[in-house]
């Protein structure tokens, strides 16, 4: 993770990612994704994979909200829960474990993959995620 560009600085060359966790009462820290090409010529879209989300961007975010103590032990309280949509690093089976390790599955809302066995990660969440809802996704 590289520091966002200040405020007023410009940015040429490259692209910046930028991802969120928000909730009525909590604005969590944003994560920066910088894509610099530097002395590369060729520019690749970044990537958001299952090890990055799972090793990078859960662990920055829920170091907060356990400080925060919005997830004590293992587990969110308060009837807080965890809404993600159904991007591939999302939904990978180490995705959905390392949820159901940190949080609890049963406080996530998604969409699981197809190819999850039943009886796994699909049978544990919440609530699944419903195709096309920008009215319950408002950052959408």
């Amino acid at each position: 993770v590289i520091e966002p560009p200040s405020y007023g600085q410009k940015y040429f060359g490259g692209s910046i990612m930028v991802a969120a966790i928000v909730c009525y009462d909590y604005k969590g820290p944003l994560f920066f994704f910088v894509n610099d090409p530097g002395n590369n010529k060729t520019l690749k879209p970044f990537n958001l994979d299952k090890d990055v989300y799972i090793n990078n961007l859960l662990p920055f975010w829920f170091d907060d909200l356990r400080n925060k103590g919005m997830i004590q032990g293992n587990k969110l309280v308060n009837g807080y829960l965890l809404q993600q949509d159904g991007a591939p690093a999302h939904t990978a089976k180490l995705s959905m474990e390392f949820l159901d390790e940190n949080v609890g599955l049963e406080n996530v809302i998604s969409r699981t993959a197809k190819k999850l066995p039943p009886g796994d990660c699909r049978e544990k969440i919440r609530a699944q995620w419903p195709a096309n809802s920008p009215d319950i996704s408002p950052l959408d």
